[in-house]
């Protein structure tokens, strides 16, 4: 083999090494191989971590919702002494630190994420810098990471399914927590450190013991690399709303297909959280039959406080009405989990119509992140003869919660009138009554004739 060619295929492979340690590395802050933020996600090329990032992975709460717009969000969490184990002696035949003197972070620690930014997967992903706190002794610190709850309707904050603790939100949801392992190792000389950073979703209980603290880590640590279901490189968070569409039919052989139905939505927050979503709807008519096909807001806010023992609003419900006509379907779109709906139809001038309501798929429980919310469900008119007709329309309505990706329910009216059939006007009696005479005429000459013969 040519020696040149050697030394071309040697430059090659070291190039090609150059550029994989120069795209893993976080080299602001050190850490060995990580993920971009100082995060540690391999045993390889350890080196002592000054910093990390923490991103904040905002997603749709789920891969098939369309049409959301998540509300701007400022996320706050704290960081505060969780456990610490195996820490090196102060020399006095003690260990350096406990639980409460420990070093630890800063606890004003802000991200900020743009309206509608749940499931956009930007390049750039909402984070903040922490400095890693210096150590003078080796050890395992832990650290316990809680997201601040905004109480925003829709949103569930640090989706952490595999948490330690089960703590809850103020509108009842799950209130996830996270864990910052920082493993402290000697370096190269007497007094020198090397800190490695990771994130986690559960951490070990606060009581066990050196011994056992092993145990549990090489348990819960047989996946070094990359991120699994223990080690993350994120804090997660998600946005769950859906869309509700209301459809038009008119049927029966008098119903009017131009017609103008009034249908009256009423929209209650029931989440127990603040209502801050771009709540949209279009494809409606006004009373003079001029149709809107683009979104219109609906303008809704709610701020939710607590008055005593009593949950209190700024503006629990909100109420809309339009005019629908055969075939038409409007769309509310971004409307967050946990609110729930009223459905009504105002009735016509011509009271010979009669309306159903009909859910295309209804939900009998009905749950968002273990809270429960009320049922799917239709009510029919009333068949109580002694009240008024306009009485018993009124009766007739659709309920629901917004708990998935699209509630759809369709208002049927029907008028069918009884066809008077009249009094016959054609020739076909008199054509009959003619034949008849001529078929006896027939039988009378030829029975004459017989007898004749």
């Amino acid at each position: 083999m040519n020696k040149y060619f050697k030394k071309g295929i040697a430059l090659a492979i070291v190039g090609m090494m150059t550029f994989g340690m120069g795209t893993t590395v976080f080299a602001e802050t050190g850490g060995g191989t990580t993920t971009g933020t100082g995060l540690n996600t391999s045993t390889k090329d350890i080196s002592d971590t000054s910093a990390i990032t923490l991103q904040k992975d905002y997603v749709n709460g789920s891969e098939s919702q369309q049409n959301t717009n998540s509300p701007a969000e400022t996320f706050t969490f704290t960081i505060e002494r969780y456990g610490l184990w195996n820490v090196g002696d102060d020399g006095n035949g003690q260990a350096k630190y406990s639980k409460d003197n420990m070093p630890t972070f800063s606890n004003s620690n802000t991200i900020t994420a743009d309206k509608g930014a749940a499931g956009t997967n930007p390049t750039t992903k909402p984070s903040v810098q922490l400095t890693v706190p210096t150590y003078e002794a080796v050890g395992d610190y832990w650290y316990k990471v809680t997201e601040n709850d905004n109480n925003t309707a829709g949103v569930i904050y640090g989706t952490n399914d595999s948490e330690t603790e089960d703590t809850r939100s103020a509108n009842g949801a799950h209130k996830r927590v996270y864990y910052i392992h920082v493993q402290v190792t000697n370096g190269a000389t007497k007094g020198e450190y090397i800190r490695t950073v990771t994130l986690h979703k559960t951490a070990p209980e606060s009581v066990i013991t050196n011994a056992n603290y092993e145990t549990w880590y090489s348990k819960n640590n047989e996946n070094t690399e990359g991120q699994n279901d223990k080690k993350v490189a994120d804090i997660q968070n998600k946005y769950y709303a859906g869309s509700l569409n209301i459809k038009k039919t008119v049927t029966g052989n008098a119903g009017d297909k131009n017609e103008l139905f009034q249908v009256t939505v009423t929209f209650k927050n029931e989440s127990k959280a603040n209502m801050n979503s771009d709540i949209t709807y279009k494809n409606f008519y006004d009373v003079n039959g001029n149709p809107t096909t683009v979104a219109t807001p609906l303008g809704w806010t709610d701020e939710v406080g607590i008055s005593g023992t009593a949950t209190t609003h700024t503006s629990e419900t909100n109420t809309v009405s339009f005019y629908v006509k055969d075939g038409t379907t409007v769309t509310f779109n971004n409307i967050p989990y946990g609110v729930t709906y009223t459905v009504t139809e105002t009735q016509p001038s011509d009271d010979k119509y009669t309306h159903t309501f009909a859910h295309e798929k209804e939900d009998v429980t009905v749950t968002f992140d273990g809270v429960l919310l009320a049922a799917d469900g239709v009510t029919a008119e009333s068949t109580d003869i002694s009240k008024p007709v306009a009485e018993k329309w009124d009766a007739a309505k659709a309920t629901g919660s917004i708990s998935d990706d699209s509630d759809t329910i369709t208002i049927t009216n029907d008028k069918t009138s009884v066809i008077d059939i009249g009094v016959m006007t054609s020739d076909a009696p008199y054509v009959a009554l003619l034949l008849l005479i001529g078929i006896v005429v027939v039988v009378f000459i030829r029975k004459k004739s017989i007898i004749t013969e």
